[in-house]
């Protein structure tokens, strides 16, 4: 029977794998410094910092992780776990994907984050580490929540940009797809999260459905655009470099998906962050949400477009909702679970309305 390694032996073969690579990778002058390394677990992912000698001795950072469920508390099961290789891999493919199409387009104030490899046998994905700061990060700067005209006016280019730069992403897997709103399942999707809010709420809210039903029926026969998605595209994974430049991390790539769904996740980002929950909307305020808006759709569609085009409130909608959901599973058999659960699924309906109704005027 084959002896179970424990962490620690393997890091050291990792560690050794990688002190291997690192000249062939990075030149030949440059080797591993192992005398010295970090460890770093957080929720989803085991994190090590490890440092690359070049021939001067100057140290350049290196950042590898061994992603996991949060169920897995070793590396022994994350790298064991076949699910976990094959996730890993397309991340690695997807991030060169996404490097390749932001350098063709030649713009040099975006960015990507460009892998220096993948070891399949430890599950483990590496880069250079660079200094960045979250774009959500700077959402609750005070200066732009005040309303700082220079403030607010460089925060609110970086939002144009970040459009600017899923939209280059979109164009380059388009590939001329598109299909109709009504070959797609969104119906049967809303209905089941409107299902499982009313199971944890013991109430239901009919009247929002048939908005959305309303909606529905009134462009079912809309062309929607088709493309390879990020998925996962909000502030918390869009990253300014210390040059400035705008990029993105952490994709949950899908091959097809309808483009629009990239762009909601952007737009609704600051409408479905906790503090601006908790004061229903009040935190940020409706100017500065305007702006956000509008940056963001100046940045993916260009300097015409003024409002969301037909169905990119509705996709935002239905993002919307999915929060809401996820948010009353999380507070679940809380403390005041229900009165808490209450007050933020008001906010959360008036959000999906403004949406809704928004969508059934143009």
């Amino acid at each position: 029977m084959e002896k179970i390694k424990t962490d620690d032996e393997i890091v050291l073969e990792m560690t050794e794998r990688l002190k291997e690579a690192i000249p062939a990778l990075m030149g030949e002058t440059y080797k591993l410094d192992t005398s010295n390394h970090l460890r770093a677990d957080r929720r989803y992912s085991f994190v090590f910092y490890y440092w690359a000698l070049d021939e001067d001795g100057q140290k350049h950072p290196i950042f590898l992780k061994i992603p996991h469920p949060e169920s897995m508390k070793t590396i022994g099961e994350a790298i064991q776990s076949e699910k976990l290789r094959e996730e890993l891999a397309r991340e690695h493919e997807t991030l060169n994907k996404f490097s390749d199409a932001i350098v063709k387009s030649g713009r040099r104030d975006l960015s990507t984050i460009k892998p220096l490899g993948y070891f399949s046998e430890f599950n483990a994905i590496f880069m250079n580490k660079v200094r960045m700061k979250m774009l959500k990060e700077r959402l609750n700067e005070p200066g732009i929540i005040l309303g700082y005209s220079s403030h607010r006016a460089s925060f609110l280019n970086q939002v144009q940009r970040a459009g600017e730069w899923i939209r280059i992403i979109h164009n380059e897997f388009h590939q001329g797809r598109e299909t109709l709103l009504r070959d797609t399942n969104q119906i049967l999707a809303i209905e089941n999260e409107y299902a499982a809010i009313e199971k944890m709420l013991k109430k239901g809210f009919p009247q929002s459905f048939i908005k959305f039903s309303a909606v529905y029926e009134k462009y079912k026969n809309e062309i929607l655009p088709i493309s390879s998605l990020h998925d996962d595209f909000h502030l918390g994974n869009v990253f300014i470099l210390e040059d400035g430049s705008i990029g993105a991390l952490d994709p949950n790539w899908k091959d097809a998906g309808i483009a629009y769904r990239d762009v909601a996740n952007l737009l609704i980002d600051p409408v479905t962050r906790k503090h601006q929950i908790l004061t229903h909307g009040k935190l940020y305020g409706t100017s500065l949400i305007k702006q956000y808006e509008q940056a963001t759709l100046k940045g993916y569609f260009g300097p015409q477009q003024k409002k969301a085009p037909i169905l990119l409130d509705y996709f935002c909608a239905v993002l919307v909702l999915s929060k809401w959901r996820d948010l009353l599973e999380s507070i679940e058999g809380s403390l005041f679970s229900r009165a808490k659960s209450l007050y933020i699924s008001r906010y959360f309906l008036n959000v999906i309305d403004f949406y809704l109704e928004r969508e059934l005027r143009k």
